[in-house]
C-alpha cells in the first residue's frame, strides 16, 4: 500500500501543490492522525514529523513517500543536478531507516521524484514519522523573452 505526503514551500509566488494530504491508496487502514512542520530558515532545513496509526486489527506494511520539487516559479534540478536536497533523513519511532529516492510514474508535473521507505505496523499501532531535509537556497527561472 501507498501514502503520499505532500508539502509545497517556497518564499516566492509560487503555484501551490497541496491540500489535504490523503492516501494515494483508499483502501489502507493506516491513516494520519497529526502533522507537526518545523522550518529552520537559516538552516534551510525542515523537519516534518507525521504520527499515524494502523486503524486495522491486523498488521500491515505501507510504502510512504515524501515529494520533492513543485511547480509554478520552482527551479527544478537540470540533467546535471538530480535533487535540490543537500541531505534527506529520515526516523521512524526515533529509529533512523534507510529511504529511497524514486522518480515519479506517470504525469506527475508537480513532484519529479520521491523519498520512500516501507513501514511496517502491528495491528491497532501508531507510529511516529521524522522527516528532515536541507535544501539549496530556492531560485526564479529566468524569464522568457517575449
Amino acid at each position: 500500500m501507498w501514502i503520499g505526503l505532500a508539502l509545497a514551500l517556497n518564499d516566492s509566488a509560487v503555484m501551490g501543490v497541496g491540500g489535504t494530504v490523503s492516501a494515494l491508496d483508499t483502501t489502507t487502514p493506516v491513516r494520519m492522525v497529526r502533522e507537526r512542520i518545523d522550518i529552520h530558515m537559516g538552516q534551510r532545513k525542515v523537519n516534518a514529523e507525521f504520527l499515524f496509526q494502523n486503524t486495522a486489527n491486523t498488521p500491515t506494511r505501507v510504502l510512504m513517500g515524501f515529494p520533492e520539487e513543485g511547480g509554478g516559479d520552482i527551479e527544478v534540478p537540470g540533467p546535471n543536478r538530480s535533487t535540490w536536497f543537500k541531505s534527506f533523513r529520515s526516523w521512524v519511532d526515533g529509529e533512523p531507516v534507510a529511504v529511497q529516492r524514486r522518480p515519479s510514474e506517470g504525469d506527475d508535473m508537480f513532484y519529479k521524484q520521491w523519498w520512500t521507505k516501507e513501514v511496517t505496523f502491528a495491528a491497532r499501532q501508531e507510529r511516529t514519522v521524522r522527516n528532515e531535509y536541507v535544501t539549496t537556497l530556492g531560485g526564479v527561472p529566468p524569464a522568457s523573452a517575449g
